[in-house]
């Protein structure tokens, strides 16, 4: 391997020079020059969180985390954390539960396969990943994290420690590349990056080697969902190519929140009277109309609505409330065609659809 050392970098027309400061070994500081796009980790910082600020497990909490496990837990976007970031990942074991044989406590985060294809994951030339992360928890201990392919036929379990309780602690896993079995790279799974927090005993295997079978842990993990209480927190995920944790890639939150928008994308109304679409009366009381996404989804999303009476068909003259939703009448990646049953209106006619009154919802989701 070779090494290339510079003291300043010279602009091509000669009018001025870039100094570089000074490194140890091969460590990337703050102070470097921008290494450009490196974290496929979306929304690594907790601060996305559409679908709200509390959650429970067994549902995706802040943008692109679920939290699946035993027993109950509390899952909240939480304040409390490091220095450079605003939001964390927290969860609270409010009941107790161990894992059965065929269950696993974990936070998952999926990562599409256009996103991956450049890692080369099942061939020879795989690249080796590095995983950094800023972690805290009431129970110190051995936790693992894994990585798996699209249909669970690979999985690569790494243990690492929370060495004090109550007290943020970055961490760094560097893992070889798979060079065997099948990675997608499409817009299905490429890559899953499980963080673990307790397995059955068929969900655990041996740290450090790549398997085939079903591995979210490793024997001797903390299991939290075990005692009441417990906290686990998690933020500043990021996950890149090469053997060296570089610094936390902190995008703007406008483009952390397009990028999530990819797989879930929530309405609301942020203005009285929000218009949301456009489109006609399909029958005297039956309105479809056409509501654009904002950025061009993963495939095409399903739709899911807070309470339907909270949706108005405009037309001229007047306008009327949604009383049912006749469904889905068609979809594209860009936006969907949706009806609504209504109390009034004329076939033929154009309308507006728009949120009305006070807090309406209506969610599309195009999750992994």
């Amino acid at each position: 391997m070779s090494t290339l050392k510079v003291d300043t970098i010279t602009k091509a027309d000669g009018t001025g020079s870039l100094s570089v400061p000074a490194e140890s070994g091969t460590v990337v500081t703050t102070a470097s020059p921008s290494l450009g796009r490196r974290n496929l980790i979306i929304n690594g910082a907790m601060q996305v969180a559409q679908r709200g600020t509390s959650f429970a497990n067994g549902e995706y909490s802040v943008d692109r985390f679920y939290v699946g496990s035993v027993g109950t837990l509390a899952v909240t976007q939480d304040s409390d954390a490091p220095d450079g970031y605003n939001q964390s990942l927290k969860l609270s074991v409010s009941s107790t539960a161990t894992p059965a044989s065929n269950q696993a406590n974990q936070i998952r985060h999926f990562i599409e396969g256009y996103n991956t294809s450049h890692l080369n994951y099942g061939t020879s030339s795989a690249q080796d990943v590095t995983i950094s992360f800023w972690v805290k928890s009431s129970i110190a201990g051995q936790y693992s994290i894994a990585l798996r392919n699209n249909d669970a036929s690979r999985f690569r379990p790494q243990s690492y420690t929370i060495n004090s309780t109550n007290t943020w602690e970055y961490k760094t896993i560097t893992i070889a590349g798979d060079t065997t079995g099948t990675w997608a790279t499409d817009n299905t799974i490429g890559l899953g990056l499980h963080f673990g927090f307790g397995a059955g005993v068929d969900r655990r295997e041996p740290s450090g080697s790549w398997t085939s079978s079903l591995a979210f842990g490793s024997d001797g993990d903390v299991v939290l969902t075990e005692t009441s209480g417990a906290t686990f927190y998690l933020t500043g995920v990021q996950l890149e190519v090469g053997s060296v944790a570089t610094p936390f890639e902190h995008r703007s939150y406008g483009e952390e929140l397009a990028l999530c928008q990819r797989y879930f994308h929530k309405l609301s109304r942020d203005y009285n009277n929000g218009i949301i679409g456009s489109g006609y009366f399909y029958a005297n009381t039956t309105c479809r109309g056409f509501i654009p996404m904002p950025t061009t989804m993963r495939s095409y999303p399903s739709v899911s609505h807070g309470d339907v009476t909270d949706v108005r068909c405009g037309y001229g003259g007047g306008s009327s409330a949604a009383s049912g939703f006749a469904g889905l009448d068609g979809a594209t990646k860009s936006g969907v065609w949706v009806g609504y049953t209504t109390s009034s209106g004329t076939q033929g006619h154009g309308a507006l659809l728009y949120m009305y009154p006070s807090d309406p919802e209506i969610s599309f989701d195009a999750e992994l």
